[in-house]
């Protein structure tokens, strides 16, 4: 979704103000809102949805930089909280240690026996390299170093019993890091594990749900009297009240544009794409404000998306 830019030149939370228009003999001044959007977490379907899938085993590797990207992997797959997550046939799990102001988090193994993976998860990284970035700029003494990481890497997923292919799929993807002044340069291995972390987080993407932030244009309040405080139940992450409020207004006022928008948000929010697009549909229908139909392409897309994801949904029953 886009933000306010397309209906507000100005930045969030400002306002604008139009030419005076003289109407009946008086000059009125129009203002335009133009207020941060909505920004609501919305859950995504994964690419490939694994069936029967429950537990899924994280393989040991001995390539160059594969640690680096195996741990990224067994944090991103704990966290999507999908599979039970068994590294080197023990349970896996992600802890998290206060010092200070700092967050520290890493993966433990447990060391109770858990039942079988139905599947693993191999690895194969295909690059690994780290070489200084053409255009450095500054003498010896005092320049500008730059350095870019690229790593690759070939993850598939094999049913234990069968050992048939479930998915398989080929990431890449590079850092820059740049550092000032002599003997200084970048550092390989913070770039490196950042690089490692983004395609873990994609290949965990493809298998297992996830939560994305999405910003919703605002609009008026429309007709309904309950509205606002629907609104606010929104912004602070009360999706149920707001569901119920917006619900409501739509039932005694079915006519109010704003309310079926705000319920489509909602609808959104819980992964509901069909039911979103239908609201805002309504919506548009009523009333040609431009959010409308930026919410409804919004949501075609993601149809799309899950259309290509419902063809790669892998079935245990059918594999077999």
């Amino acid at each position: 979704m886009t933000g306010e830019a397309g209906r507000c030149a100005a930045k969030p939370t400002t306002s604008q103000v139009a030419a005076p228009r003289l109407v009946a003999g008086l000059t009125v001044v129009l203002t335009v809102a133009c207020a941060a959007p909505y920004r609501v977490s919305v859950r995504r379907a994964p690419l490939f949805e694994l069936v029967g899938i429950r537990a899924i085993a994280v393989e040991p590797c001995v390539q160059e930089g594969c640690e680096g990207l195996r741990s990224a992997l067994l944090t991103e797959l704990v966290d999507s909280e999908t599979y039970d997550v068994l590294e080197r046939g023990r349970s896996a799990q992600v802890e998290t240690l206060n010092v200070g102001d700092l967050r520290v988090r890493f993966v433990t193994t447990l060391l109770d026996g858990p039942p079988a993976a139905d599947a693993e998860l191999l690895i194969d990284v295909t690059q690994n390299a780290a070489t200084p970035a053409a255009g450095a700029q500054g003498g010896k003494s005092a320049g500008l170093h730059r350095t870019v990481v690229r790593v690759g890497a070939t993850l598939t997923v094999v049913e234990t019993t069968m050992r048939a292919i479930l998915v398989r799929r080929s990431l890449s993807t590079l850092e820059e890091g740049t550092a000032y002044g002599a003997g200084r340069a970048p550092n390989d291995a913070v770039l490196a594990k950042r690089a490692w972390r983004t395609i873990a987080r994609e290949f965990v993407r493809t298998i297992a749900p996830w939560e994305e932030v999405v910003e919703f244009d605002r609009v008026g309040v429309g007709v309904c009297p309950a509205l606002p405080a629907g609104v606010g139940s929104l912004e602070r992450g009360d999706l149920l009240s707001a569901a119920s409020v917006f619900a409501g207004c739509v039932a005694l006022y079915p006519a109010d544009a704003a309310a079926l928008y705000h319920l489509g948000i909602v609808a959104a929010s819980d992964g509901d794409v069909a039911r979103a697009e239908s609201l805002f549909g309504r919506a548009a229908a009523l009333d040609g404000e431009a959010a409308y139909t930026r919410a409804i392409n919004a949501m075609r897309r993601e149809r799309a998306r899950l259309e290509r994801a419902a063809k790669n949904t892998g079935s245990m029953e059918k594999r077999r």
